[in-house]
C-alpha cells in the first residue's frame, strides 16, 4: 500500500531573545568567483559529474543595514546555503566584532523532528470511513529517518504505518531552526546610523569547468575549437544579476573549507519514510501560509541547464588564470549554465598514432593492438590559438560521407599556458593496429648478475584511406637499445620512432634491448 501523505504543521514560532537587534534581510548585490573543482575537471553531462568535490567559491556581499550605537546583534539573511562560516569576514562598520554566528539547522522536515525528539505534539488522523478526526497529544521519541510516538498511557506507533491519513502538529517550532541561512554577529557601532557592510565568505556547492566542442573539417587538417564555461549552483541559494569570474589552477586547500556537520545534515535529512511526500505548512494567526521555497527537500540533482552567449575576458590573478563575465549573470539554485568563452575557426592540428612499446611481450607469440588516436594542436597565435585553455573535456565531432557529424571521442585536457602544445588522446584505431612479434628472450651474466637480452618486432598496418604518421615509443630509463631497424631520436625518458604508414599498407620496426 502506497504510504500516506504526512503533513507538519508548525504554529506561531517565540521570538528570539535579545533587545538591539539588526537585520539585513538581503544582499543588495552579490558578485562571486568560482575555483575549479579540487579533483580533475568534469564535464557537467559525465556521470560522475553530481558526486565528488563539492566545489568552493569566494562570495563577496553588499548590504546596507541600519545600526544602533553600541552593542548590538546583526543577522545577515539569506547567506549562501554552503557558506563556510569560520572563513566569513565583516567590513564598514568601523567598531569591534565581538562574536558571530551561523545558523545553518534551517527548518525543513527532517530538522524539525529531530529538535522535537522528546517534545509535545498532537497526532491528527483522519478515519477514512467515517471522516472523524481524531486530535490526541503525544511525545517524540525519535526520527528523522523513523518517528516513533509514544501516547499518553505508554504506547508507541511509528508515524505513517497506520493507513490513515495524518499529520503531526507542533504549537511552536523548536528553538534554533531557521527559514533562510543566516550568520548573525555581534557588532559594537561607534554611532547610530546607516552603514555599507561587505561581507565575504567561502561557500561551497558552486563550481565550474570547462567544456570543449572540436568539429574536424573535411580535409583532416583543420578544426573549429568551441570553448564553454559551466557553471554550477548545487545549492539552494540563487544568486541574481551577480558579476562572475571563475580562477583556473590547483590552489592549495587545508581540508577546512567545508560547511559544518552539521549544516550537511540539515540539507540531507528528509522525513521518514522516505519515498512519501511530506509537506509543510506554517500557521501564522490563522490562515496557513507556505514556507519559503528554502525549506522544501532538496532534490539531488541539477534541475536546469541554462546556455547564454554572455562574453568572457582572460586576466591574470598571481599564478593563475582568471576569466570574468564581461556582464553580471543569474546562476540560479540547482541550475548549470554555460557560458561561450572561446570560438576559433580553422584551427590547424595533426591526427598521430601514438603507440607505447615494450622491451618485451609475454602471452601469444604475436599480438594485434588497435593505436591510440591523438590530436595534437599548437597553442600559439601563428597556429589559430594563443589563448590561455583551461583543462576539461574535450567532445570531437567529425564529419561522416554525408557531411552530418559523428561522433570521433572525447578526451581531458589539462591546463594549457599559451606557447605550450596541445594533445587529446581520443580513442583507439580500428584502421591502424599494431601486431607484434617477439623473438628470443635471453639471459646474459655480467658482474655477478643476470640482464635479459629481447628481440621485439612491430608491424604496424593502416586499413584507411589515408597515410598515417604513427610514433612508437620506448621507455628506456633502465633498457638499452643493442640494435634497430629505423634510427631513433631521444625525446624526454623514451626513444621516439616516427614512421610514415601508407594507406592500406604496412611499416615495420625491430629493435633488441638488454636491461641496463
Amino acid at each position: 500500500m502506497r504510504p500516506p501523505v504526512v503533513l507538519i504543521a508548525v504554529l506561531a514560532a517565540a521570538p528570539a531573545a535579545g533587545a538591539a537587534q539588526a537585520v539585513s534581510e538581503r544582499p543588495d548585490n552579490v558578485a562571486v568567483v568560482l575555483y575549479q573543482d579540487h579533483a580533475p575537471s568534469q564535464s557537467y553531462a559525465d556521470p560522475e559529474f553530481s558526486g565528488g568535490d563539492p566545489g568552493l567559491a569566494v562570495v563577496s556581499e553588499t548590504r546596507t543595514v541600519d545600526l544602533p550605537a553600541g552593542r548590538s546583534r546583526l543577522s545577515f539573511r539569506e547567506v549562501a546555503d554552503g557558506m563556510v562560516p569560520q572563513t566569513a569576514a565583516i567590513e564598514g562598520i568601523g567598531g569591534r566584532l565581538v562574536e558571530r554566528n551561523y545558523d545553518f539547522d534551517l527548518l525543513s522536515p527532517g530538522t524539525l523532528i529531530e529538535k522535537a525528539v522528546g517534545a509535545p505534539a498532537r497526532l491528527v488522523r483522519t478515519n477514512r470511513r467515517t471522516g472523524e478526526v481524531s486530535d490526541v497529544p503525544v511525545t517524540v521519541r525519535s526520527g528523522p529517518r523513523g518517528i516513533v510516538l509514544q501516547h499518553p498511557d505508554g504506547s508507541a506507533e511509528a508515524l505513517g504505518c497506520s493507513g490513515e491519513p495524518e499529520r503531526l502538529v507542533f504549537d511552536a517550532a523548536p528553538p534554533g531552526l531557521t527559514a533562510t541561512p543566516t550568520l548573525s554577529a555581534v557588532v559594537e557601532a561607534p554611532r547610530a546610523g546607516r552603514y555599507t557592510v561587505k561581507l565575504s565568505y567561502l561557500a561551497t556547492g558552486l563550481r565550474w569547468s570547462a567544456d570543449y566542442v572540436a568539429r574536424l573539417a573535411a580535409d583532416g587538417r583543420t578544426l573549429d575549437l568551441q570553448g564553454w564555461l559551466t557553471l554550477s549552483n548545487l545549492g539552494r541559494t540563487s544568486f541574481a544579476d551577480a558579476p562572475t569570474q571563475v580562477v583556473a589552477g590547483r590552489l592549495a586547500l587545508s581540508g577546512d573549507d567545508s560547511a559544518p556537520e552539521g549544516h550537511e545534515a540539515a540539507v540531507a535529512k528528509t522525513c521518514w519514510p522516505v519515498e512519501a511526500p511530506v509537506v509543510v505548512t506554517a500557521y501564522r494567526n490563522g490562515p496557513a501560509a507556505p514556507l519559503p521555497a528554502a525549506m522544501a527537500m532538496r532534490g539531488a540533482d541539477l534541475q536546469e541547464v541554462i546556455v547564454t552567449a554572455s562574453r568572457v575576458t582572460a586576466g591574470n590573478l598571481g599564478d593563475y588564470k582568471l576569466y570574468t563575465l564581461n556582464e553580471p549573470t543569474t546562476v540560479a539554485a540547482n541550475q548549470t549554465k554555460q557560458v561561450a568563452f572561446l570560438g576559433q575557426a580553422s584551427v590547424p592540428y595533426q591526427r598521430v598514432y601514438a603507440y607505447r612499446a615494450q622491451p618485451s611481450y609475454g602471452g601469444d607469440p604475436e599480438q594485434v593492438e588497435p593505436v591510440p588516436i591523438l590530436l595534437r594542436l599548437q597553442n600559439k597565435a601563428a597556429e589559430g590559438l594563443g589563448k590561455p585553455l583551461p583543462g576539461g573535456v574535450v567532445t570531437v565531432f567529425e564529419p561522416r560521407p554525408d557531411g552530418d557529424p559523428s561522433l570521433a571521442g572525447q578526451a581531458r585536457m589539462k591546463d594549457t599556458p599559451v606557447g605550450l602544445p596541445v594533445e587529446w588522446t581520443i580513442g583507439r584505431s580500428n584502421a591502424v593496429t599494431v601486431a607484434v612479434t617477439q623473438g628470443e628472450i635471453t639471459a646474459r651474466q655480467r658482474a655477478g648478475r643476470e640482464f635479459d637480452r629481447s628481440q621485439v618486432t612491430l608491424t604496424v598496418r593502416n586499413a584507411g584511406g589515408r597515410a598515417a604518421p604513427v610514433e612508437i615509443r620506448l621507455p628506456q630509463s633502465d633498457l638499452k637499445i643493442l640494435s634497430e631497424s629505423r634510427p631513433h631520436v631521444r625525446d624526454g625518458a623514451f626513444a621516439l620512432w616516427t614512421l610514415q604508414v601508407p594507406a592500406e599498407g604496412e611499416a615495420t620496426l625491430s629493435y633488441r634491448t638488454e636491461e641496463r
